[in-house]
């Protein structure tokens, strides 16, 4: 009986201290008849690390990387990269080892684009973010029924489009967009990454047949080392162009995402821009539109390093201008600003005939936001 309990013992620790894979580098060596499989494996305290190579009982050799999900930070696939020359970025791998824009060059970047990037990001140039969401299209002045709608981004609602009307008529002037606040900007930034790749700014309302303001496009870097910016980044809202589209909305900025894992550098020449696009004038058929609201800008790294000269600038877009009365009948009032970081702002309100007056005016996009993160951002991303 005693003879049998040891024999028992023996078999039991032999299985529960006999190690069942062993690691030689990347290699996860496992004995045979070893079930394994790619959506994860669960071996506890029994497996050995060992600095030669795996030994005769263990067979079955798997790379440990195909194990991991993809890395934020890509595969390093499309390799090291040096822009030299003015381009737009219409690489068709963005999985770099490292990326760098040389001075004095100017990228165009689509919105949306996501970099991803296993060393490190510089930026010493110009990168201009493309347009993001189209504004509201227009809208015959004689029309009736709903107004057309703009792209409300992450907001709480989208810019309203200036109201259609004769000249008995008091007409309201668009109202802007409404932002989603601190806590639905976090909500995107920590919560969802559904939005990657996507227009989160919100488009300038539209008056009459006149289409509002586009806004800010969306853009990302990922770096698994550094992120250093020497130069611009722009993703600003699209102003009203005030002889081709007066009086609709201005767009309001776009979003700007920089996140390394170990440090990000903003150096006395670096400026990051996501300033709300301008409100159309106002002219004899419509109001003046409201200003686009500033956009947002996020920084993670567990190092941030921002020199004091370095500039960014956040502000929302400026009103349209009045310019005379509107006389013209039918006509239209303001269309209001898009909405990213803050409100977008109301369009002008027009008065009935025969004082055809503003009764009030536009009103400017509110300012947008900039938050860090001091933190390894890898596990949101």
């Amino acid at each position: 009986m005693t003879k049998l309990f040891f024999s028992s013992c023996l078999i039991v620790l032999t299985y529960f201290f006999s190690p069942v894979a062993e690691v030689h580098g990347q290699k996860l060596c496992f004995k045979k008849r070893q079930s394994v499989n790619n959506s994860g494996v669960q071996l506890g305290k029994r497996v050995l690390r060992v600095k030669n190579k795996c030994r005769r009982a263990f067979v079955d050799v798997l790379d440990i990387n195909s194990l991991r999900g993809p890395s934020p930070y890509g595969d390093g696939s499309a390799g090291e990269v040096i822009i030299t020359s003015d381009r737009v970025f219409n690489f068709s791998n963005t999985q770099f080892r490292s990326l760098t824009i040389n001075e004095g060059v100017t990228v165009e970047m689509p919105s949306g684009t996501i970099i991803r990037v296993q060393q490190n990001f510089i930026n010493r140039g110009n990168i201009i973010v493309t347009a993001g969401a189209s504004g509201s299209p227009g809208s015959p002045i004689a029309g009736t029924g709903s107004l057309p709608t703009a792209h409300q981004g992450i907001g709480f609602r989208a810019a309203i489009s200036g109201a259609n009307g004769d000249g008995s008529d008091f007409l309201p002037g668009g109202r802007g967009g409404i932002s989603a606040g601190l806590e639905g900007e976090l909500d995107v930034l920590f919560g969802s990454k559904a939005y990657y790749g996507r227009a989160p700014a919100g488009s300038g309302g539209s008056s009459g047949p006149y289409a509002g303001s586009p806004a800010g496009g969306a853009f990302y870097v990922f770096s698994g080392q550094t992120i250093r910016v020497e130069g611009l980044i722009a993703a600003n809202g699209e102003d009203a162009d005030a002889d081709l589209v007066p009086c609709v909305g201005g767009g309001a900025a776009g979003l700007i995402v920089l996140a390394a894992k170990n440090e990000l550098i903003l150096t006395g020449g670096s400026f990051l821009s996501v300033r709300g696009g301008a409100g159309g004038e106002s002219g004899q058929e419509c109001g003046a539109g409201g200003g686009g609201s500033g956009g947002l800008i996020a920084l993670y790294a567990p190092s941030i390093d921002i020199d004091d000269a370095a500039t960014s600038t956040l502000t929302g877009g400026a009103a349209g201008a009045v310019r005379g009365s509107v006389t013209s009948s039918p006509r239209s009032s303001g269309g209001g600003g898009g909405a990213l970081g803050a409100n977008g702002g109301e369009g002008a309100s027009i008065g009935a005939a025969p004082a055809n007056n503003v009764v009030a005016p536009a009103e400017p996009g509110g300012m947008g936001r900039r938050m860090f993160f001091d933190f390894d951002p890898s596990s949101l991303l």
